[in-house]
């Protein structure tokens, strides 16, 4: 029997006492590890490739060094930022209306 027809009469490769959710959250994470991975090689692609673009002017690759770091900061604090942008929000006073009688 082929692999795609195990799969197909079986399902999906689940652990034992596992379900679709636990599965998913645990591909998720790998997956979010991945990207945040890709993310610093990008970065670090980027600032190889603008010193090579400028022959190595040391301006454009210290302002593209500060770009792909700010850009790696921003991915690997994503949820930092979330929750500071969040709590900044939810700070403000709740408004009320007050009528004088």
């Amino acid at each position: 029997m082929s692999a795609i027809t195990t799969l197909l009469i079986e399902g999906l490769p689940l652990a034992a006492n596992d379900d679709l959710i636990g599965w998913s959250t645990e591909k998720l994470g790998a997956l979010e590890t991945l990207m945040k991975t890709f993310a610093v090689v990008a970065g670090i692609a980027f600032v190889i490739l603008q010193a090579i673009a400028s022959r190595g002017a040391m301006a454009r690759v210290v302002i593209s060094g500060l770009a792909a770091g700010l850009f790696i900061w921003i991915v690997l604090n994503v949820e930092l930022v979330k929750d500071r942008v969040d709590s900044e929000i939810n700070s403000a006073p709740e408004v009320t209306h007050v009528t004088q009688v």
